[in-house]
């Protein structure tokens, strides 16, 4: 009996520390495990998470003014900087976020001319009565694309036929706008310095119109009333033709207006909001200016003069687009290969996407040059370097 007994004891024993060590590796096992899929997912969070960036209305009151003068050989700006406080808000499109991982919904495969392919997009336009639309200028294809979303390739409806200055033909075109009311794009064909209409509805016929000629030209908007704006990047100033009128009237100018580069100019973009207001980036002194309707001079709404602020510093041609509600500013910065935000009157701007450095990942730019935004607040950027178009969706919080 002593013997049974003993046998059963170790027995016993042998069992529960078997099940002791089953605990035991089944514990570290599931810990392992777990370590592992959060360590994936801290990796994959960096890329993909969008980070939160917090920001502030801004209520402009006048505290200090200070005045600089800008001078061309034609005319005279005075520039006020107009000094601003802030107030936190909780919530609204001040505080509106993007996915940081863009989507490419035309181009992004290889540089090309075929109709699935892009070269150099410069600029992008959405259409205003169907989101779904964009326009696409190829400076180095010389086209201008009309792009569905969804679908993989678009179609000419401007150029296409070959660099030249024939009616049918396009030189590195730099801007163009949609004129609904004659069915009809309006075009910077830069090289061949002219400003020139293309119907829409026959886009391979030869009627097209020359606006402009002999001039400069590389930006372009129309207000609400019609009237066009055309920037000259030579002689840094943007000037305004009233719909139905011929004679020009200059709206905006200064040496900190455009970009000279050794051997040349940079594109000189702009924006006109609903007010008839002109937003001009001063590549001078890193910051936005803007001239209301009519008035001779300019005031600071966004930027500042900061060598050492490397952050919001902004490089190269870019894109402005200015929030019509909110007066909230933002600008490709096309050198540093990001976005950058300010509120009105704000001198410290903030990164909304593109804080990755250059690259050709969906969370990465290669020099984006123009944004535009559609009616649900999604943000596309044409990629100018990676030959690209990206939609970076609109969180709602």
């Amino acid at each position: 009996m002593r013997d049974h007994e003993c046998v059963k004891l170790r027995t016993g024993k042998v069992i529960r520390n078997m099940c002791i060590m089953t605990i035991v590796v089944l514990i570290v096992t599931a810990t392992v495990v777990w370590a592992c899929i959060f360590t994936k997912n801290m990796k994959n969070a960096q890329k993909t998470t969008p980070i939160e960036v917090t920001s502030t209305t801004t209520t402009m009151t006048e505290e200090t003014t200070t005045t600089n003068t800008l001078s061309t050989a034609s005319s005279t700006t005075s520039v006020t900087t107009t000094e601003t406080t802030s107030t936190a808000t909780k919530g609204g499109i001040t505080n509106r976020r993007w996915n940081e991982t863009g989507t490419a919904v035309a181009g992004g495969s290889r540089r090309g001319d075929r109709l699935d392919q892009l070269n150099s997009p410069c600029i992008i336009q959405i259409d205003s009565d169907d989101d779904r639309i964009m326009y696409i200028v190829e400076r180095f294809n010389h086209r201008v694309l009309r792009w569905r979303q969804g679908e993989n390739q678009g179609e000419i409806i401007a150029g296409g036929n070959g660099k030249g200055s024939r009616l049918d033909q396009l030189d590195h075109p730099t801007d163009q706008i949609v004129d609904k009311s004659t069915n009809s794009l309006i075009i910077c064909d830069s090289e061949n310095r002219r400003v020139i209409r293309w119907f829409i509805q026959n886009p391979t016929d030869t009627q097209q119109q020359i606006i402009l000629s002999n001039f400069d030209c590389s930006g372009l908007a129309m207000d609400t009333d019609g009237n066009m704006y055309v920037s000259d990047y030579k002689k840094r100033e943007i000037k305004r033709w009233k719909k139905g009128e011929t004679n020009e009237t200059t709206v905006a100018d200064g040496p900190g207006l455009g970009y000279q580069v050794e051997g040349g100019y940079l594109p000189l973009y702009f924006f006109v909001d609903e007010n008839h207001s002109v937003y001009v980036w001063d590549n001078d002194n890193n910051r936005v200016l803007k001239w209301a309707k009519d008035a001779k001079d300019a005031i600071v709404v966004a930027g500042k003069y900061d060598t050492e602020d490397i952050v919001t510093r902004v490089s190269g041609r870019h894109g402005l687009f200015v929030d019509r509600n909110n007066n909230i500013i933002y600008a490709c910065d096309l050198v540093n290969h990001k976005i950058i935000r300010w509120l009105n009157g704000s001198k410290d701007g903030s990164v909304i996407v593109g804080r990755y450095g250059q690259g050709r990942q969906p969370w990465q730019f290669g020099m984006p040059s123009t944004l535009a935004f559609d009616r649900q607040g999604n943000l596309y950027v044409a990629d100018y370097g990676n030959d690209r178009i990206q939609r970076f969706d609109v969180i709602d919080d």
